[in-house]
């Protein structure tokens, strides 16, 4: 049981409240899907994650996606746990482009996740906030500001809430290879709960940090390759949200296809 506690944490920033980016949306009628793979390493737990997502715009300024990961298998002190293997929690994301370089968005992760993978504990998550663009020559600037609320799940119990903030730029120096770099910021809000009432130390003021790197490569209009690692450290925020207060690495790739 422990281990499947564990292993739910470390596993949850592969794909849980990450917006797919921090651009505008896609024109009306146009989409694009995406298969990814991700590799994380967190002490003596290994995650082998793949990832499968599509976003479309079925109306100008409006748009809707969704994401579901599955747990190929993990390693813990370089053994494999061979009954580990399953769905993650289905993600659904909606961006409404208000200004012409403003977005609003709304993550809603709803609880469908294996218990072979997750501790069965099926909680809402909500993510939300605005993101903010600027294109300045080759260089192309997001950035974004979010609050994570997770409800109770079947144990009553729900975890602080989480304000976040990122920034990346991707250096548009050709159409073909566009490398990049971010920062995610994460702070954790208050205390955890039990029946709705505050248990335990207060943990506002834990950070996570999440430098990050890429490369995206265009072979047309229509299919790229994305390369891409980070590390997330911080070691209050880590104890918090992952019970284990060493950093996270992560190296991926993933495909996407425009339509």
């Amino acid at each position: 049981m422990l281990k499947k506690i564990i292993l739910a944490a470390a596993i949850a920033t592969t794909a849980s409240f990450a917006t797919w980016d921090y651009f505008p949306v896609k024109e009306s009628h146009k989409g694009q899907a995406t298969v990814q793979f991700d590799d994380l390493i967190q002490d003596k737990w290994q995650t082998f994650t793949l990832t499968t997502g599509v976003r479309f715009s079925p109306v100008q300024n409006f748009e809707f996606g969704i994401k579901l990961p599955y747990v190929l298998f993990y390693l813990y002190d370089g053994k494999k746990e061979n009954s580990a293997n399953g769905a993650g929690d289905l993600e659904t994301m909606f961006r409404y482009q208000f200004l012409s370089n403003m977005n609003a968005f709304l993550d809603v992760t709803v609880p469908t996740a294996s218990s072979e993978v997750y501790y069965p504990d099926y909680p809402f998550a909500f993510h939300f906030g605005i993101q903010y663009s600027e294109k300045f020559g080759f260089v192309n600037l997001g950035s974004e500001l979010g609050y994570k609320i997770v409800t109770r799940g079947e144990d009553k119990v729900s975890p602080p809430n989480e304000l976040n903030v990122g920034i990346e730029s991707d250096f548009e120096f050709s159409q073909i290879v566009t490398p990049y770099v971010g920062l995610n910021l994460y702070m954790l809000v208050g205390k955890f709960t039990y029946e709705g009432e505050n248990e335990g130390k207060s943990h506002t003021g834990d950070l996570g940090y999440e430098p990050y790197a890429g490369l995206s490569i265009a072979f047309n209009d229509i299919i790229s390759l994305d390369l891409h690692g980070s590390i997330l450290t911080g070691r209050d925020y880590l104890k918090t949200t992952s019970f284990i207060d060493k950093a996270k690495i992560t190296v991926g790739t993933g495909l996407y296809v425009n339509f």
